[in-house]
């Protein structure tokens, strides 16, 4: 209730080595019932495997995997990095990927969203050793 949470922040300004949650008591059928849902909800909707997890930021009222989709970029690939055909900001690497795969990867997407949507996606990641 402190930590004042929101979209990618929080008033915490300290490393959280441990934290113990008080979850509502429910019978063990309902939480393995919800527990299947929320499973078989991200199975359907992320992919599976090694990935940078969301790319961009979302623009003000809109999602930058459906505006990535929009430019038709769902399932584009460069060398072993591609963008996921399950989720259009997420960034997968199909086996082999090199950093520098990815980088152009992003690139191109910023620079192709840029001249068909006229928006500058911003990187949820950070990218610490650029070429």
């Amino acid at each position: 209730e402190n930590a004042n949470f929101s979209y990618h922040s929080s008033g915490i300004e300290y490393i959280i080595l441990g934290a113990k949650f008080e979850l509502p008591s429910e019978n063990e059928c309902k939480l393995r019932q919800n527990f299947s849902l929320y499973r078989d909800k991200r199975l359907s909707s992320q992919p599976v495997g090694k990935s940078l997890g969301s790319i961009f930021k979302n623009p003000a009222n809109q999602s930058a995997g459906k505006l990535i989709e929009e430019c038709g970029l769902k399932g584009f690939r460069i060398g072993d990095a591609q963008i996921s055909d399950i989720h259009a900001n997420i960034f997968v690497n199909l086996g082999n990927a090199t950093f520098e795969d990815m980088l152009s990867l992003i690139n191109l997407t910023k620079i192709v969203v840029k001249e068909k949507k006229n928006i500058d996606l911003e990187c949820e990641i950070e990218i610490l050793n650029t070429p």
